[in-house]
């Protein structure tokens, strides 16, 4: 749903899209979406576009999913916070906390915080890599911390896709960042709404008569 916002509202400001788009968010968690021709695409089982599991390291960290080495255990709150040192800051002063100091550390220059997006950068890269291979992609949206620290995870991700320009330079995909932040998922379920009732009124149940009364004998 965040996925469909945010591709509504950069269209909104100007942004072109190809036929196929991939969304990547991390906030709480990693997710993703993949909208083609500007409609969700949700696959055989609902589940396309679970990019937060698509496994980018195979001797990586286990993930709840059961695999190894997912993306949502290179990017996530819970690494990135571990990578940048605020680990025990997370345990005493909760996540939400411990990831606004971990952006205030950033912003002051922070070496470990720098380092631990621009690693995620590359983490990420991967990832992009092998949704374009699959998909042909043409654009990838970033949402969520992805878009708020842009500036410290561009160096890695370039320098990932740097790679594949060499190999096939027409399929580089325009890499873009999502405007909504934290309003991006509750956008896409009133557009999700909006485009069922536009596309079969019938398919929203009317309200049920109000019961009539009787009169008493």
């Amino acid at each position: 749903m965040a996925a469909l916002a945010e591709y509504h509202a950069l269209a909104a400001e100007g942004v072109e899209h190809p036929d196929t788009v991939a969304y990547i968010k991390a906030d709480t968690g990693v997710g993703g979406g993949l909208l083609v021709n500007g409609r969700v695409h949700s696959g055989s089982h609902g589940m396309a576009g679970e990019i937060g599991h698509l496994p980018i390291a195979l001797d990586g960290p286990n993930c709840l999913c059961g695999s190894q080495g997912c993306l949502a255990v290179c990017i996530g709150p819970e690494p990135l916070l571990h990578a940048a040192g605020l680990d025990r800051f997370a345990e005493t002063e909760g996540g939400e906390a411990a990831l606004a100091e971990l952006d205030r550390r950033l912003r002051a220059g922070d070496a470990d915080a720098v380092a631990a997006l621009e690693t995620a950068g590359h983490a990420l890269g991967a990832a992009v890599l092998g949704v374009v291979g699959v998909t042909d992609a043409g654009e990838i949206v970033l949402g969520g911390y992805l878009a708020t620290w842009a500036e410290w995870l561009r160096p890695g991700l370039d320098a990932r896709l740097a790679g594949r320009r060499a190999l096939a330079p027409d399929m580089q995909p325009l890499i873009t960042f999502g405007v909504l932040g934290a309003e991006a998922t509750l956008r896409g379920a009133f557009q999700t709404c909006s485009d069922a009732l536009l596309d079969d009124p019938t398919s929203v149940p009317t309200a049920p008569a109000a019961p009539v009364a009787t009169p008493l004998p």
